[in-house]
């Protein structure tokens, strides 16, 4: 099978359009049977006035189509700690992480160079 019940997973919403905030849903899976997943967990949101990664407080359970281009899945290691999970930027490149010491880096493009790096931000803080 291609998702067992009590796997860790770490759903990643993608971004369609500028704008976008990026979010993300931590969780365990009850649940999957053709592409179809069910998982209970937390969703974690990216505030990017104080540049945190938020994890809302209440439990959600979701019901997804894997099939979708719009949802990327990570299986987490089973010794991942959900209720501690972290998320940082570093360099221009995005981490998820635990208080045992498990890490995963989540970027999908090569890091950037310095320079590419300190324009990027710059623009991005719109400070010149």
């Amino acid at each position: 099978m291609i998702l067992e019940s009590g796997a860790k997973i770490l759903l990643l919403h993608r971004r369609m359009f500028d704008g976008d905030h990026g979010r993300f849903f931590a969780g365990v899976v009850e649940g999957y049977e053709a592409g179809i997943v069910r998982v209970c967990g937390h969703t974690w949101i990216h505030d990017e006035f104080r540049g945190l990664f938020l994890r809302r407080s209440d439990e959600r359970t979701w019901i997804l189509s894997l099939a979708s281009s719009s949802v990327l899945l990570c299986v987490l290691p089973s010794t991942a700690d959900l209720g501690s999970l972290r998320f940082s930027l570093e360099n221009g490149d995005l981490y998820v992480g635990d208080a045992r010491g498990w890490r995963m880096e989540l970027s999908e493009c090569e890091p950037l160079s310095d320079t590419a790096f300190q324009r990027r931000n710059a623009l991005e803080n719109r400070s010149f």
